[in-house]
């Protein structure tokens, strides 16, 4: 029986995406924790070569010293017009500011002369489970197929979500409730399916 899962990051908007993902997906009665209620300092320096790499990284960091079961992802955006940057960068990508805005604008700076026909992308997340007890990791990845916007739209999300539209529902990610973009997108995806993986090991 799971009492706790620790969801390593830090960022607080993951943290809550990642929480109600997994409790829409059956994960009752489950604390959800984050690294400051170990007393974690500190964070891992991503040093993977792909998502799937980077994801295990954090998930073993955190989970090596918390002890206890600990999923983590790692995700980026990939426009095909600048052959997959930022992907793995995405958090990293070199903005006058440290800040999800600052990101996604120079984003549309570097895409300022890239035609409607040609700004298709692509959400990718490696969702990462390891357990402490056997020090065994499983990892699934999901993807989330749109284009990237003139410019910035919607209140909600956080990281690229304001520039990013799904043909199939004729919205920005950012425009959606919680419970639409659960459903698709490449975290919800990944997430529950990790999840089903987790019950299937516990079994």
């Amino acid at each position: 029986m799971i009492s706790k899962i620790l969801i390593a990051t830090r960022n607080n908007g993951k943290v809550r995406e990642i929480s109600r993902i997994l409790a829409d997906a059956g994960a009752d009665g489950i604390n959800f924790l984050q690294p400051d209620d170990f007393d974690i300092s500190g964070s891992p320096e991503e040093t993977g070569e792909d998502y799937e790499a980077n994801s295990i990284i954090k998930a073993r960091y955190y989970g090596e010293r918390a002890e206890v079961i600990t999923i983590s992802d790692d995700s980026g955006l990939e426009v095909l017009a600048l052959d997959g940057f930022p992907g793995i960068k995405s958090a990293r990508v070199n903005a006058p500011e440290d800040s999800d805005k600052s990101r996604y604008e120079t984003l549309l700076e570097m895409m300022k002369d890239v035609g409607a026909s040609d700004r298709r992308a692509r959400f990718v997340c490696c969702a990462t489970v390891y357990f402490p007890e056997v020090d065994n990791v499983i990892s699934v990845t999901e993807y989330w197929n749109g284009e990237i916007l003139m410019s910035a739209v919607g209140e909600g999300g956080f990281g690229y979500d304001p520039i990013f539209f799904d043909p199939v529902v004729g919205k920005a990610s950012a425009e959606l409730t919680t419970e639409e973009k659960n459903r698709i997108s490449h975290r919800g995806k990944a997430m529950k399916k990790l999840w089903e993986k987790v019950k299937l090991s516990r079994e």
